[in-house]
């Protein structure tokens, strides 16, 4: 599939995909999770500087699934043209674009931390479905005419895609002891996220992936605030929440006890989920 990043000028191909400049259009219902008790919005984080868009092309080849959640389905695809890093896309369709758009806001709120404590993000894009469009993979096809409990109640025909850094398909493990270290790795990632007044609330196995596979040296991105080299990237940001407690309390009391519940069980082969903890 071919589309385009506009950053809102027009273009008459059907297949094209819109950016939203503005986060905060990504998704009006649910900014009340950006607000703390007294109604104020909580703190915005720094922004890099970024070169100006070039509104340039690029064409995708929807390629192998990767894996899927409440939000969609996650490829990678084949890029045409050189100079390209490996990619994969995010693909939710309309009862599910609510949640892939409240992700994409935290990864604008932490752009800062892209490349060292979660994958790159190259772009958030809608588009909207012409009434005969066919979606060829039966899967797509039953996520799209099917809504689940918590979907957005939208009767649009528009689907939301962001474009990410590809990982490597490496999981932390199982059945082996975790050090001290080891375990201070993952716990760094949510400590920069903590710094920024986000709370990871969905930290699993399955939402932990190596950047590149432990074969391959790790890409020497420090993170911001501790200055530390990790292997380990979080994915699946849609359930994060903004947050106001203090830092110790929360990384020390909060995270650190959400971390030993997951790698605990995984030293004896046990994959638990966070709403088993």
């Amino acid at each position: 599939m071919e589309f385009i990043k506009t950053d809102g000028v027009r273009a008459s191909t059907e297949e094209l995909f819109r950016t939203c400049d503005d986060p905060d259009e990504l998704n009006r219902n649910q900014r009340t999770q950006h607000l703390a008790k007294d109604g104020s919005e909580l703190p915005r984080n720094a922004r890099p500087e970024l070169p100006e868009p070039q509104n340039r092309a690029i064409e995708l080849r929807l390629d192998q699934e990767l894996g899927r959640g409440k939000a969609g389905f996650v490829h990678s695809v084949e890029t045409v043209g050189d100079n390209l890093p490996s990619l994969c896309v995010k693909i939710a369709f309309p009862a599910q674009r609510a949640k892939l758009s409240t992700e994409a806001w935290y990864y604008d709120d932490l752009q800062l931390l892209q490349g060292s404590a979660i994958p790159l993000c190259y772009g958030y894009f809608e588009a909207e479905l012409s009434r005969d469009s066919k979606l060829l993979l039966p899967d797509h096809a039953k996520r799209f005419c099917r809504a689940r409990p918590g979907d957005d109640p939208t009767t649009s025909r528009r689907i939301g895609l962001l474009l990410l850094e590809r990982l490597s398909d490496e999981h932390l493990p199982l059945r082996k002891h975790f050090s001290q270290q080891e375990r201070h790795e993952i716990h760094f990632l949510l400590c920069e996220l903590s710094r920024k007044y986000v709370h990871y609330s969905d930290l699993r196995w399955s939402n932990v992936l190596r950047v590149v596979p432990s074969s391959q040296p790790t890409p020497e991105k420090p993170l911001p605030a501790t200055k530390q080299i990790t292997p380990w990237r979080l994915v699946d940001l849609e359930g994060c929440q903004k947050h106001l407690m203090p830092f110790h309390y929360h990384t020390d009391k909060i995270c650190k006890t959400k971390l030993d519940s997951m790698l605990d069980p995984l030293e004896v082969g046990e994959i638990l989920n966070p709403e088993d903890y």
